[in-house]
């Protein structure tokens, strides 16, 4: 394995190993805005219940 081709290796290697580490804190945050979301919601469709 010459020289260049380590190197794209390595960037491909490393690449990867970022974007899945992007990806995980993303879901991350999907399911912590979808959390707030589906809470949010509740308490307002509970409000609107109580007020009826």
């Amino acid at each position: 394995m010459d020289w260049l081709c380590e190197d794209m290796w390595w960037k491909m290697m490393v690449s990867n190993d970022y974007q899945s580490q992007y990806e995980g804190f993303l879901w991350k945050w999907i399911e912590i805005a979808k959390n707030h979301v589906i809470s949010y919601s509740g308490s307002v469709w509970n409000g609107q219940r109580c007020n009826r």
